[in-house]
């Protein structure tokens, strides 16, 4: 199965615990969250390029600007989907980030003294959400909706989550999902005190570990190239696998 097919169904797998996903047909999914509000949580994309996609684009659109949301499609940055990219930018859609795709191809991470990653399950899943989002958000506003996700991702069995702690302390947050041999890795966050102490190597190394031990051959992650950390990425062994484009079309 080419990485990008494979790479998107475990994306969907993931994310599905976070959003509510729905097909519009075998190949257009769209995810939608009340929630979450980002485009994230909030889009529509494709599995395989359609030659004439207008009515899933009208369809997904439809659908966001009934629940108050700016219609938002992540679209594979291949040549087999230049129509509809031209389709959505002539719909008004604008190009507002770029999502990149990595996966580990060098050396695993270095190890790194001074932070504990552990697995951790239910026992220690407020705890996770908790530094998850002082990670990410710097409050604690979403903590019931995202123990709610966390709860249902665990109840899956497919997922791993790792609380990176320095001095007993919760640092950071780090999940990995697996399906049919690849290695989703999501939710990579440090909270600002701890940073630039290698907790984010520390967790990667951790999910190398944990895909090798479950017989994976491939771990990928995403990052959005206006978070600045495609090259720190690339500095831990990463790689582009490939890119896509985030069209959003504001209200």
């Amino acid at each position: 199965m080419p990485i990008e097919r494979s790479n998107e169904l475990n994306e969907l797998g993931w994310w599905s615990h976070w959003a509510r996903l729905s097909w519009l047909s075998k190949s257009c999914y769209r995810l939608g969250s009340r929630e979450f509000r980002e485009p994230l949580f909030n889009h529509a994309g494709f599995l395989r390029a359609k030659k004439k996609p207008d009515e899933l684009v009208t369809v997904a659109e439809g659908k966001y600007l009934g629940e108050g949301l700016d219609p938002a499609f992540f679209l594979q940055r291949l040549p087999e989907y230049a129509h509809t990219k031209k389709l959505l930018l002539n719909r008004g859609y604008t190009i507002t980030d770029t999502f990149l795709v990595m996966r580990l191809a060098g050396a695993i991470p270095k190890r790194v003294s001074g932070v504990t990653c552990r697995v951790i399950g239910t026992e220690k899943l407020d705890e996770w959400c908790e530094t998850y989002l002082r990670a990410f958000y710097g409050e604690l506003s979403l903590l019931k909706s995202v123990v709610a996700s966390v709860k249902k991702a665990l109840g899956e069995g497919r997922t791993r989550f790792v609380l990176a702690s320095v001095r007993r302390k919760p640092a950071g947050t780090l999940a990995i999902y697996g399906r049919r041999g690849l290695s989703g890795v999501y939710c990579v966050g440090t909270i600002p005190e701890f940073r630039e102490r290698g907790v984010a190597t520390a967790l990667l190394r951790r999910a190398k570990e944990i895909s090798d031990s479950e017989g994976r051959t491939t771990l990928t992650l995403q990052t959005f190239r206006s978070d600045s950390l495609e090259r720190f990425y690339y500095k831990r062994g990463f790689e582009l696998a490939y890119s896509k484009d985030v069209l959003v079309k504001k209200k």
